[in-house]
């Protein structure tokens, strides 16, 4: 199961810690990195880099139970947006985890994956993402 924390500047790591340490407490001026960490590990599944001060972090935990699988999914939306040129830019990204359990076996099996986001694509059913001519130049690509 995946869990979060946070580095600041000066070094400083705090782990997620309900009632204790929560998304609330995270000090959006001082913070350095978002990391979503397996909660069995020390090595980071995925690592939001806070390295413009005008970014904002962004972070939701959603579980979704859908009627045609035995088993929920649990959903990290983690990323973050900041103003550039007075247009709201916005970097997001999906860490889904799951556990199934075959109890006739006695087995457990974890799945992890992570997608990223854009505009939502009704026929595929998903988002994608290209970015505007305009948003290239603005983090210094040229382009075609």
């Amino acid at each position: 199961m995946f869990t979060w924390r946070t580095i600041y500047k000066d070094g400083s790591v705090h782990n997620y810690k309900p009632g204790e340490y929560q998304i609330d407490n995270i000090d959006q001026v001082r913070l350095d990195m978002f990391q979503i960490i397996d909660a069995g590990s020390d090595i980071p599944t995925l690592t939001i880099h806070m390295d413009d001060k005008r970014k904002r972090l962004i972070y939701v935990r959603r579980v979704e139970q859908k009627s045609t699988l035995p088993y929920p999914i649990i959903c990290h939306l983690c990323g973050w947006q900041m103003k550039v040129g007075g247009e709201n830019v916005q970097a997001l990204f999906f860490v889904f985890e799951t556990v199934i359990v075959d109890s006739a076996k006695g087995t457990e099996r974890h799945y992890h994956w992570i997608e990223t986001t854009g505009k939502y694509d009704r026929k595929r059913d998903s988002h994608f993402y290209e970015p505007t001519p305009k948003q290239l130049k603005i983090i210094g690509s040229d382009p075609k």
